[in-house]
């Protein structure tokens, strides 16, 4: 005898969860493509920067030298701030955009951080404490 389980319509969290997995199938398959291309882009860019990072304060084959070993030794540390000094000295871009490009996780870092700051400070205020009774 077959589950009875089995074939039951599936509830509103189900239908809600099965609707968002189609609508991300969708939205890769029109865009896809365009995120690859976009962030390969990305990322020679920032292959550029890095290099004019190094090339800023060596010579150029001192920077080559140490670039090729960031790469092959997979460094990554090193990274992240070459792309920074090469973009805001080098490239002289502004030091924000400079520090976005370079490490763009912080643009979900740092609104998390300071919203997690602004609760615990909230908590302590005396008016918080009066409407949570």
């Amino acid at each position: 005898m077959p589950d009875p389980g089995f074939h039951m319509r599936p509830n509103r969290q189900q239908m809600h969860l099965l609707i968002a997995c189609q609508a991300v199938g969708v939205f890769m398959g029109a865009f896809g493509p365009l995120l690859v291309v976009g962030y390969t882009i990305y990322v020679l860019v920032g292959f550029a920067a890095g290099f004019s990072g190094f090339d800023y304060f060596m010579p150029w084959w001192l920077a080559v030298v140490l670039f090729g070993l960031t790469l092959m030794l997979r460094l990554e540390f090193l990274f992240p701030p070459a792309v920074f000094v090469g973009t805001w000295l080098a490239w002289e871009w502004h030091w924000l955009a400079a520090l976005l490009f370079a490490a763009p996780g912080l643009i979900i870092v740092i609104p998390a951080l300071a919203a997690s700051l602004f609760g615990s400070f909230a908590e302590r205020l005396p008016f918080a404490r009066s409407r949570r009774k």
